[in-house]
């Protein structure tokens, strides 16, 4: 917390107008000789280096050649760039469209869900704007007329490039919540969590009691194990478009609902059926659901667009809870807006 109070504080004094470079950099010298002569920085490796990119001029450091791992602060830099670039109240857009036409209540041809990168849809950080979206999308729908579909519900990804998952990632990183891929179509922060019973009895495996939210399409492989370990010391495998998730480890004795998060296998896949049954308790029935991870060549008709909470609100959330995936769905989004590519997001 005291590092992001002097890193705010020192940007401040970057932005103050009209002030001289020798008067940046004196003030940027007090803040971090302040910073590191701080009682909790005795034993902290720091490193600083910082340039005013319209002069060029260094504005201050301190031992600038140390290799550190920022880890989560980095997000800093992510949540800024989309803010500079989008402004604060900038929303991601999902459509949803179809195509072919509706005649006599019956669309005939496909309802789509049209993803452009909403990192947030559905997810419980922001549970009031999301409540119940499903059924305000199918009454959407119903008022538009269509009262059956001839067709599929299709998630439409074509937004995002279908590689995903950067080649340097863990492969037992991406199959936990933390490691979740940002996609064109995320949903519920794209993770699901798993509770298990645990037997008082050490190697003893878990039994599972539930997942949430359900998933019928997955195929999981539980291997934990009860074990003498204070937290949660288990792995979830699987990449984000295979079906099937393996987990192992050890998890603590004695416990009757042990949840632990995963990552969702195909998430557009699962919004796509959740949608497809929520139109059908409307009185909407419709084919199977599917993904489209190429752009749709048939005429396309917009109905209409959802909006997603303001930028602003989402970055709020994205530094407080440290959130991975919308921290890379914002540098996908800049890589698309900026350089057509969500695989371009970092160089954007």
């Amino acid at each position: 917390m005291r590092f992001l109070v002097v890193a705010i504080l020192t940007l401040l004094y970057f932005a103050a107008g009209g002030q001289s470079i020798s008067g940046k950099q004196s003030k940027v010298r007090e803040a971090i000789k302040q910073f590191v002569s701080g009682s909790q920085m005795k034993s902290a490796s720091v490193s600083f280096f910082a340039i005013d990119i319209s002069s060029g001029d260094t504005l201050g450091m301190y031992n600038p050649n140390t290799s550190l791992c920022p880890a989560s602060v980095t997000k800093l830099f992510s949540t800024a760039a989309a803010l500079e670039i989008f402004g604060p109240d900038y929303t991601f857009k999902t459509k949803i469209q179809y195509t072919g036409t509706i005649s006599n209540g019956v669309l005939n041809g496909n309802l789509i869900i049209h993803g452009e990168g909403d990192p947030a849809l559905g997810s419980d950080n922001f549970e009031v704007y999301y409540k119940d979206f499903l059924s305000v999308w199918s009454e959407k729908v119903k008022k538009a007329g269509i009262q059956k579909i001839n067709g599929k519900i299709i998630a439409d990804v074509s937004f995002y490039d279908q590689q995903n998952v950067p080649d340097g990632w863990s492969w037992g990183d991406i199959g936990n919540y933390y490691g979740a891929a940002p996609l064109a179509l995320n949903v519920y922060d794209n993770e699901f969590t798993v509770a298990h019973k645990t037997s008082n009895n050490a190697k003893d495996t878990t039994l599972i009691v539930s997942f949430s939210p359900e998933i019928p399409y997955m195929k999981f492989t539980n291997s934990v194990l009860a074990g003498h370990v204070n937290g949660d010391n288990s792995m979830i495998y699987g990449s984000t478009w295979d079906f099937e998730r393996y987990s192992n480890g050890f998890l603590p004795l004695g416990k009757d609902s042990f949840k632990v998060r995963g990552a969702i296998p195909a998430p557009p896949r699962l919004l796509a059926m959740q949608f497809r049954e929520t139109l059908k308790n409307t009185g909407i029935a419709s084919d199977t659901a599917v993904v489209s991870f190429n752009s749709i060549t048939e005429k396309i008709t917009d109905l209409f667009t959802f909006e997603s909470v303001p930028l602003k609100e989402i970055i709020r959330i994205t530094n407080l809870k440290s959130m991975n995936l919308y921290a890379e769905n914002m540098c996908s989004q800049i890589g698309v807006r900026q350089n057509k590519s969500a695989a371009d997001g970092a160089s954007a």
